[in-house]
């Protein structure tokens, strides 16, 4: 089989964290985590890195381990729109909203998005995926995402750097020359304080964190939910938007940082 050409990677769509992963070039051929606590965002994270590379019209492979194809296509179309979730969903338009979502429906359409939603699968179906669309319907991707590394079916407590999930998924950077961007969820969802690598279970900090060429934290203060709880009890006027804060904990191309 002949070696796939070279992923046509450039850049997160984030300056400020470009900066950290060698302009955006750091990160071709290696394997990313983002780790964040439930309700942080690190779904939101991952539609904003999806529709900043659509953008530059690149093609993006997307496991969707947790939440289906339609739901992630209402977010993007939320994103693109400017329209709130929450209207799409319901179908309730004023103004000009309808005509927006339309004509984001129109460019996901014109777009080189695929999106796979196969609950717990295992690290050997996702190499077949990739294999299979690489040859064949879009041919080679730019990026690989995935959402979540816990929801991944695979031997997590072996210590073979390639009998594990995270040494799978480090391979498939290497061998298909593509940047592997995957999510991890921390546990403590109610503590305030920013997360560290000392936070992650010991099996996960040896395989994931190991194997990664960079770890990036989610952190905001309040959760999602927690800022719409405050806006219900009118303990705050601003829209339930808090400011996020990437933590760059691991960075073997560079500095880290925030």
């Amino acid at each position: 089989m002949a070696k796939p050409n070279v992923s046509n990677w450039d850049t997160t769509g984030f300056p400020a964290l470009d900066q950290f992963l060698d302009e955006g070039l750091g990160c071709k051929n290696k394997l990313i985590t983002i780790c964040a606590r439930p309700s942080v965002g690190k779904t939101a994270f991952a539609v904003s890195l999806i529709r900043n590379m659509l953008a530059r019209d690149k093609r993006i492979l997307f496991f969707s381990l947790e939440m289906s194809c339609k739901d992630i296509i209402d977010r993007l179309v939320a994103s693109i729109s400017r329209v709130s979730l929450y209207n799409i969903v319901n179908g309730r338009f004023c103004g000009g909203e309808f005509d927006r979502v339309a004509r984001a429906i129109e460019y996901l359409w014109n777009r080189h998005l695929y999106i796979v939603d196969i609950p717990n699968v295992s690290t050997k179906a996702l190499w077949d995926i990739i294999l299979t669309t690489t040859m064949m319907e879009m041919h080679r991707p730019d990026c690989i995402l995935i959402d979540h590394f816990g929801l991944i079916r695979g031997r997590a407590s072996s210590s073979d750097i390639y009998d594990s999930p995270s040494g799978r998924l480090k391979s498939i950077a290497s061998c298909f020359s593509v940047p592997v961007f995957v999510m991890y969820q921390l546990q403590h969802p109610n503590s305030r304080r920013e997360p560290t690598l000392a936070e992650l279970p010991c099996v996960m900090k040896f395989l994931l964190v190991e194997d990664s060429d960079a770890v990036l934290f989610l952190h905001r203060h309040k959760s999602q939910f927690e800022a719409e709880q405050s806006i219900m009890a009118g303990e705050d006027d601003e829209k339930p938007q808090q400011v996020a804060k990437i933590i760059i904990a691991k960075n073997g191309n560079g500095n880290t940082g925030h």
